[in-house]
């Protein structure tokens, strides 16, 4: 509903008198009433300095909320009552403002507002001094009326009710003059029925409201009625509803040369779309026309309809407003035409230049074309019918919208397919600049029935531009991560061959080493054997002989002491140059296994030692080559004897396996001796270079040693060799 003027954006205000100079203080002695046509001519600063005034008048319409019109000889204006409680302005008996009514003659002492639009009164007190009837209402005066000027006056117009909308408290009519249309606002105990309003000729007396926006800027006005007297019905409508004079869809805003009222009219055509409660578009022969309707009525495709509106012109198209409808039969739907959208506007364009009608402009007309799907959009909520598609011929792009049913089967189409659409025509029109003898249809908009209006014809390439555009994306990656890849293999192979080729070195070296090694200890052997040994075995036996001979002569005699302990010391010495040469000998060469010298080891200790020595085998070894063997036995037998040198070990468990996976061999050496702890080993600095020459010894090997051991609890050694391809090449 309009707002009255009374309910404007608020201000202060002064009466003309301050703006001559004759200002009041707010505690002056009061003056004579102020009349309000002075008010009125305040612009809205002065009106806004809050000046104080006395005014008196009839109340002529009431509010709601306290809020009054009234005036007095020289015109009328707004008493705000509520907002001048906000403001702490009011200061009057409440119960006196709940007891006012039109025709109540009051003087109010209060301050100016400039309200929102026309200058207002914020009143501090009000006092009742009679009732009176209403002033006469003013004839109104189109110019000054459309223009906002007499608001708060009381005015009297006439005109045929196009419409009406209910109120909280009554009706809001739309009516139209001979040259102009307005609202009024009319109490429910004026018009009871809303019917007998209907399309009559009623001429409303009341207070001049206006419509404004939030910056106080005039937009419409209207007639607000307060008392049943002021609404009074001239002319009836017609009796019956659908009685009403009948005319053909390319008459409804066709030229005369004799003034037409603005009365409802009928027409009749053939459904060809329709959304109930909103609009629908009749045809009868090669003209549609849009019928706005609250009719919830489902009517379909092919019903005949009789339709009863008031000419619309809100499209900048003639269609019929606030309808009524009633289904008179059924026919045969209206076939499409085979036209396409660009084709329309071109025909309508067509038709400005030529400055003549257009025979056909297709508004509301089924047409069918072909045309590519570029999208189909939907809503954010999901669960709203409405789509909308957006299509492409050629350089023209068309967008054709469903807003009801099912419209999941639109969801599936695919963009750039081929499609042929049925749709209906609706012309979008707009203002231009230039001449305005003739305004072209700026825009088509279509509007689709159903999903069954569209049909693929042919569905698109699996091979979109933005599918190419990822494989193409996805090539170029695999592309990259490949070269990435490559390079890091090439990186990995430089590495590993680098690697290799140290690791072949270091074999290599090893088993150089190993056969140097093998060749001295050969000829270390030997020579100890052929020299030392020999002269050892040779001056023990002269002592043997010397000590027979004494003892044949001194039967009776003791042998000298001295003579028997350089006897034992010589044997001695023979045995642990025949250990050494044995040692030197027993390396697994020349035919002789790494599990034959392991147990050779073994054998060797159980002779010279009460300890207790078990060795086992699991897994060929016999193919293990002799550089790695011989090392592994040095490493293992360096561990036996570290064991009965310096463990003091009862029990000793040499356990040697090939594993596969990588292929390696392990050697292990436990014994129950006293152990210790493995980061306190005695260190090469010290004397100490058994654990340390079997790490150098395996490292050769590219090997690992590992040491488990804790006071009191023995210790194991684990020797672990890989076994590789190119051993038996190397020498």
């Amino acid at each position: 509903m309009p707002l009255p003027c009374h309910g404007l954006l608020r201000g202060r205000t002064a009466f003309a008198g301050i703006c001559l100079g004759g200002l009041l203080a707010a505690g002056s002695t009061r003056a004579r009433a102020t009349p309000i046509a002075e008010v009125r001519a305040l612009t809205r600063e002065q009106a806004d300095r809050g000046g104080a005034v006395e005014v008196r008048g009839v109340i002529t319409w009431l509010g709601p909320n306290g809020d009054f019109a009234f005036q007095d000889a020289t015109g009328g204006t707004w008493s705000q009552v509520a907002i001048a409680r906000e403001r702490g302005i009011w200061q009057g008996d409440d119960a006196l403002v709940a007891r006012l009514k039109p025709g109540t003659v009051v003087e109010i002492d209060g301050v100016t507002t400039g309200a929102a639009y026309a200058p207002a009164i914020l009143p501090r007190t009000i006092r009742r001094l009679g009732e009176q009837p209403l002033p006469a209402a003013r004839p109104i005066d189109p110019a000054r009326f459309l223009a906002g000027a007499e608001a708060g006056d009381r005015i009297e117009a006439q005109g045929t009710v196009l419409g009406l909308e209910p109120t909280d408290s009554g009706w809001e009519l739309r009516i139209q003059a001979e040259t102009y249309s307005f609202w009024a606002t009319v109490p429910r105990s004026a018009l009871p029925a809303a019917p007998a309003a209907l399309d009559a000729r009623v001429t409303v007396r009341g207070v001049c409201g206006t419509e404004y926006n939030s910056r106080g800027e005039f937009l419409s006005a209207g007639v607000m009625v307060a008392l049943p007297g002021d609404f009074v019905i001239n002319r009836r409508g017609a009796a019956s509803l659908f009685a009403v004079p009948r005319v053909s869809l390319d008459q409804l805003r066709s030229f005369h040369s004799e003034l037409q009222p603005p009365h409802r009219v009928g027409i009749e055509g053939t459904v060809v779309y329709a959304q109930p409660g909103r609009f629908l578009y009749l045809q009868e022969g090669e003209r549609a026309v849009r019928v706005e309707t609250r009719s919830t009525a489902v009517l379909e495709p092919g019903d005949r309809v009789q339709a009863v509106g008031f000419v619309d012109m809100s499209r900048q198209i003639a269609g019929l407003a606030g309808a009524d409808l009633r289904k008179i039969g059924t026919a045969q739907p209206p076939p499409p035409v085979e036209i396409a959208p660009e084709t329309v506007l071109a025909l309508n364009e067509s038709a400005k230049r030529t400055g003549q009608a257009a025979k056909r402009d297709y508004d509301g007309v089924l047409i069918r074309f072909d045309a590519k799907l570029v999208a189909v959009q939907a809503p954010r909520v999901p669960s709203d019918s409405l789509r909308q598609l957006v299509l492409k011929r050629g350089d023209s792009v068309i967008t054709a919208m469903i807003s009801s049913g099912n419209v999941a089967p639109l969801d599936l189409l695919r963009p750039d397919s081929d499609v042929r659409v049925w749709a209906v025509v609706q012309l979008e029109y707009a203002r231009a600049s230039g001449p305005r003898n003739q305004l072209p249809a700026a825009g088509v908009s279509l509007l689709l029935r159903s999903p069954a209006d569209v049909v693929v014809l042919r569905a698109p390439s699996w091979w979109t531009v933005r599918r190419l555009g990822a494989a193409v994306a996805i090539v170029v990656v695999a592309l990259i991560a490949a070269l990435a890849w490559a390079w890091e293999l090439r990186r990995r192979v430089r590495r590993q061959t680098a690697r290799l080729a140290e690791e072949i070195r270091a074999r290599h070296n090893a088993a150089i080493e190993f056969h140097a090694a093998l060749r001295e200890r050969n000829r270390l052997a030997a020579n100890l054997h052929d020299t030392l040994l020999q002269s050892m075995s040779g001056i023990g036996f002269q002592l043997d002989a010397c000590g027979a001979e004494v003892s044949d002569r001194l039967s009776e005699v003791k042998p000298l002491t001295h003579l028997e302990v350089a006897r034992q010391m010589v044997a001695q010495a023979v045995h642990e140059l025949r250990n050494s040469v044995w040692t030197l000998r027993t390396l697994p060469v020349g035919g002789v296994g790494l599990r034959e010298a392991l147990f050779a080891l073994a054998q060797r200790v159980k002779m010279e030692r009460k300890t207790q020595i078990d060795v086992s085998v699991e897994g060929d070894l016999s193919a293990v080559p002799d550089f790695v063997a011989g090392n592994l036995v040095l490493a293992a037998q360096e561990a036996v004897h570290n064991a009965l040198r310096h463990a003091s070990a009862q029990s000793i468990t040499v356990a040697a396996r090939r594993l596969a996976n990588p292929d390696r061999i392990e050697i292990s050496v436990c014994d129950d001796g006293v152990g210790f702890e493995p980061g306190a080993a005695p260190k090469m600095t010290e004397g100490h270079f058994g654990l340390t020459g079997i790490r150098e010894r395996l490292k050769g090997l590219d090997g690992t040693v590992a040491i488990e051991s804790a006071p009191h609890r023995g210790t194991a050694v684990r020797l672990r060799v890989p076994l590789r391809p190119y051993d038996a090449k190397v020498v």
